[in-house]
């Protein structure tokens, strides 16, 4: 009786580790429809899952091994939010590493116990049979020990690039295992020796199918990081440049504020002359010369910031990949001699847990090293974007505000000239030079793009960066007085169509490269449409064509599709147009 019942109390510890294992890995790789859920579903299929290791201990019958796979699914497909290749995809890793540490398990306390206990030897088939309940309990508790260890770390790898990742990618990467194992059970049937002889090749046409699988997918996989990194690499360095755009809007204000005031000034000093009021002209301009002639915000130059960018971090060398080759072909070669020669020893068993250990040691070592290598070679592209985005940064305050200041010098010149002449009484000549200046004031003051001082500061420094590479630009910017489009992604539109626009001119070849960006409203839609030159060698097939030489990742590229985001956003539409010589994008947002 105590012994039905602790073999009871085991078959419910197991069903309940199987549960929470599964509820825990899928929920760190898998959006969970709710949580409370989950708790449910854990004591959900508790029940029937128990009776189904119950069933298999007394029967060993693969049947009910077939039936707690199903449970594991559903429980799967139920608790979570996924397409069906990313649910079946978790549910073949979990298995393969459950069915690892149920390996490693059974075999260490194989070998333990046949090496103290000699009389009473246990096989792989009979140790499940044999064991005593307490036994039975050791090696539950080391595989689940072991289990959870394995789920962790692997979840941990799998979080980094889980989203992004195709499914097929997943299955190539444990190729090297699944399809030996599916070999297997053709090596495993009676048959005749022609057959045999088939399946012994079938097998290792599979294993060096695996490898190659294996090693395209440690490929795809150091790719497609590359292209996530790269993409979150962008977004950020987007909040950067908006955020230090904010600094350049602040002066563009206080420079449209100056702008108006000395427009004010003019008026109401002409208007005094004009009407002979000479006196109180004078008196007027001695007070408007007293003021502070600078706008309220100002900047100083400053030097760059400086940063050490002579190392390369992003050489990419698969130093424990042969390693793993070497340990996966020593699995699958006695894997292989286990299946042709079934002996009833304990010695190949323990010899397969020790080298898929070793595997999932290696395996975990090699993603790690490959994620690692693509952060550091990320975060290096970083800084050198940064450090580039905060020099033409500094360049174009430098450029503002000693624009600003020449021309604050020369209107207090021409005022204070215009008061000599007042106070000389030289009547005639002081409304000459007035006028005359107030003219030359109308053409050199500064004149805004647009009434958005961000989106002003965004069109200004872009432009100030085109033409130092003689490229022409133009803009025609018309907003309406009310946005609901939030001003960022209004930013982000204008800042990546701006650079995306200035690199196709840069690669053009084009002796006058020009770009024109014009904006339009009507109805509800805001209408930007940018026309710029590119090479015609160059078809658009919608990728980023430029690297830099010190890193492998794009520096852009993914503007574009940052842009249609935007456009899904707010219900709009986009068009990109190769006119071979030239390029036309077409962005349509709703703004109400």
């Amino acid at each position: 009786m105590s012994e039905t019942v602790i073999n009871l109390f085991l078959d419910i510890l197991a069903a309940v580790y199987t549960n929470f294992a599964i509820l825990y890995f899928s929920r760190r790789l898998l959006p969970v429809r709710n949580k409370i859920s989950l708790f449910f579903l854990l004591i959900l299929f508790t029940l029937p899952m128990s009776l189904c290791f119950l069933m298999k201990r007394s029967t060993l019958s693969g049947e009910f091994t077939i039936l707690i796979q199903l449970l594991i699914l559903g429980c799967v497909f139920i608790g979570f939010h996924a397409s069906f290749l990313q649910k079946l995809a978790v549910y073949f890793i979990f298995v393969l590493l459950e069915t690892c540490a149920e390996i490693v398990a059974s075999s260490v306390f194989l070998q333990i116990h046949n090496l103290l206990f000699p009389t009473v030897m246990y096989t792989p088939s009979t140790l499940r049979s044999q064991c005593s309940p307490v036994e039975f309990l050791i090696i539950q508790f080391f595989n689940m020990a072991l289990g959870l260890f394995l789920l962790k770390k692997v979840a941990h790898i799998l979080q980094q690039c889980f989203s992004y990742l195709k499914t097929g990618t997943f299955f190539e990467l444990l190729s090297p295992v699944i399809l030996p194992a599916l070999a297997n059970n053709l090596l495993a049937l009676p048959c005749s020796l022609f057959l045999k002889i088939f399946f012994c090749i079938l097998y290792w046409v599979l294993c060096i199918l695996g490898s190659f699988l294996f090693y395209r997918a440690i490929c795809t996989l150091r790719l497609q990081h590359e292209k996530h990194i790269s993409h979150q690499q962008e977004a950020l360095l987007l909040k950067k440049q908006l955020n230090a755009s904010k600094t350049l809007s602040a002066e563009y204000a206080s420079l449209r504020k100056w702008n108006h005031d000395i427009e004010n000034h003019l008026f109401s000093l002409s208007y005094l002359i004009n009407t002979q009021n000479y006196s109180e002209a004078d008196k007027y301009l001695g007070s408007v010369l007293s003021q502070k002639a600078v706008p309220s915000h100002t900047f100083e130059k400053t030097a760059s910031p400086s940063a050490d960018f002579t190392a390369n971090p992003s050489q990419n060398q698969f130093r424990s990949t042969p390693l793993l080759f070497i340990s996966t072909f020593l699995f699958q070669f006695t894997y292989f001699l286990a299946t042709l020669y079934p002996q009833e020893t304990s010695l190949e068993f323990f010899i397969l847990g020790v080298l898929l250990v070793f595997i999932c040691i290696i395996f975990y070592q090699t993603l790690n090293e490959q994620l690692k290598k693509i952060q550091i070679a990320s975060q290096f592209s970083m800084l050198q974007k940064q450090h580039q985005m905060e020099q033409e940064q500094m360049e174009h305050l430098h450029f503002r505000t000693e624009e600003t200041y020449a021309l604050q010098r020369k209107t207090k010149s021409a005022l204070t000239h215009i008061q000599d002449l007042l106070s000389n009484h030289k009547y005639p000549e002081a409304a000459a030079a007035l006028d005359s200046f107030s003219q030359t004031f109308q053409k050199e003051r500064f004149h805004p793009y647009c009434q958005d001082n961000l989106i002003q500061a965004i069109l200004e420094g872009k432009k100030l960066r085109a033409e130092q590479y003689h490229i022409q630009v133009s803009y025609e910017i018309f907003l309406p007085d009310k946005l609901s489009i939030e001003i960022t992604d209004l930013c982000s539109v204008f800042f990546n169509l701006m650079d995306n626009a200035i690199e196709a001119c840069l690669q053009s070849g084009s002796q006058r490269p020009f770009i024109r960006l014009s904006t339009e409203f009507s109805g509800e839609c805001l209408s930007i449409y940018l026309h710029n030159t590119k090479n015609p060698e160059q078809i658009f097939n919608h990728q980023t064509t430029k690297k830099e030489s010190y890193n492998p990742l794009p520096s852009h590229g993914f503007g574009l599709s940052i842009i249609e985001d935007i456009c899904r956003k707010y219900d709009g539409a986009y068009q990109w147009l190769d006119r071979t010589d030239y390029f036309d994008s077409i962005v349509l947002l709703k703004f109400l």
